[in-house]
């Protein structure tokens, strides 16, 4: 939602079919002044929401808050050789531990702890994750949603960006993200995903002059174990839900 020129998020929480809860995100936290680029995940039986804090000249911040049973504090998430602006990195429970996709392709996948004594998420990457040799892949695919577990694998969205004439095009793939043995591999499961034809030609009105157009996914859950479905934005100025049927799995 806009109100302004400011974007505004709203959490709602909804349990056993009765909406009980509406939350700004964007007032909501005392220690932090913006909220961006929120997703949503389970860990156990609770829901967990990550984000940063946008556009910092002296670079940003990525936090993790739990929201269930209630809104919790965001935690801060430290990683040692993160860049100086940081977003998009998709948390997930894993073998009885939480990791954290910070590059979808030739995928980056660290370990994530929480000090006590700190009060804070530490993130830790193995020895043979070299993320400058990958900096190319990682600005030109992006994740996009958080990572859901479907049909026994595990699925999440990505963004590829593409230039024409200095100006950007997004379109999105879902992604399978698989281990074997320490190593981590992840796989397109569709082609180029996009709103529509009509949206590929971008909007009259731009909130980003640098934009061509995007599909901007954001969104992936599953309905009753059977099927999935993805939330986008379109060009910043609509929105919209598709039940994704042709998937090679």
């Amino acid at each position: 939602m806009i109100e302004g020129n400011l974007f505004s998020l709203y959490l709602t929480i909804d349990r056993s079919g009765n909406l009980y809860s509406l939350f700004n995100l964007s007032n909501r936290f005392s220690n932090v002044f913006k909220v961006a680029d929120p997703k949503i995940f389970n860990v156990d039986d609770e829901v967990w929401i990550t984000f940063n804090t946008g556009y910092e000249a002296n670079g940003n911040n990525v936090y993790l808050v739990q929201v269930t049973p209630y809104i919790k504090e965001p935690k801060l998430c430290v990683y040692s050789d993160a860049s100086l602006v940081e977003k998009n990195w998709a948390f997930f429970k894993y073998n009885g531990g939480l990791k954290v996709l910070y590059q979808p392709v030739e995928p980056i996948v660290m370990n994530v702890t929480f000090s006590h004594v700190q009060n804070e998420f530490h993130i830790t990457k193995n020895v043979s994750s070299d993320v400058s040799n990958n900096i190319k892949k990682l600005k030109k695919n992006t994740i996009a949603s958080p990572i859901v577990s479907f049909k026994g694998g595990l699925y999440f969205m990505s963004h590829s960006k593409f230039f024409i004439r200095g100006k950007r095009l997004y379109l999105g793939r879902l992604m399978e993200l698989t281990e074997r043995e320490g190593v981590w591999s992840s796989v397109a499961r569709t082609g180029f995903l996009a709103h529509s034809a009509r949206a590929l030609l971008g909007a009259e009105e731009k909130l980003n002059p640098n934009l061509i157009s995007c599909t901007y996914f954001s969104g992936l859950f599953v309905d009753n174990g059977e099927d999935l479905f993805v939330s986008y934005g379109v060009n910043d100025l609509d929105f919209g839900i598709a039940h994704l049927r042709d998937i090679n799995v």
